[in-house]
């Protein structure tokens, strides 16, 4: 093995392990997006309003928790590392586009996330009690929060694939 391989070599094992990290952080991301549009919103569609709201509220306040936090942004940090170490160890074209591909797939996960998601839950949060108050902030979130969440479904799962055929591509 001559000085150059062994320089690369370090940095082929980060690309690895960093990917095999993104996949894994990124599947159990998309699979509670997925999950909670498939489970929970699907279970609350047939609630009346006062339960579909109060119920939301209190998912909405128990999901940023840290355990949640951490593991959706580690993939933010795990595919930069990818990055980071492709580009250092002399990875493919092909290998480096998938890397910046699940990461763009990714941000825009985030990006609807916080957006769209968010935005919506907040303005669920400051709902009052009154009858009215709940039949209008729940037709005013939940139809545009479920669609919001198809789609970060849909881009947190292609970041996966994506991420998931570089590493196979690269080991």
């Amino acid at each position: 093995m001559d000085a150059e391989s062994r320089e690369r070599e370090p940095m082929e094992t980060l690309l690895v392990v960093a990917l095999a990290v993104a996949v894994v952080a990124m599947g159990l991301v998309a699979g509670y997006v997925f999950a909670y549009g498939n489970s929970v919103m699907s279970g609350l569609r047939s609630a009346d309003d006062r339960t579909f709201v109060v119920a939301s509220q209190k998912m909405i306040t128990a999901v940023p928790n840290p355990i949640f936090i951490g593991l959706s942004n580690l993939p933010v940090l795990a595919l930069g590392a990818a990055l980071i170490a492709g580009a250092l160890s002399g990875a493919g074209w092909v290998a480096m586009l998938l890397i910046s591909s699940s990461l763009a797939l990714y941000a825009a996960t985030l990006g609807i996330t916080f957006l769209v998601n968010v935005p919506l839950n907040n303005a669920l949060l400051s709902v009052g009690t009154a009858v009215v108050e709940l039949a209008q902030a729940r037709s005013g979130f939940e139809e545009p929060w479920t669609r919001a969440n198809a789609w970060r479904s849909a881009t947190a799962v292609a970041a996966v694939i994506t991420s998931l055929v570089a590493l196979v591509l690269l080991s």
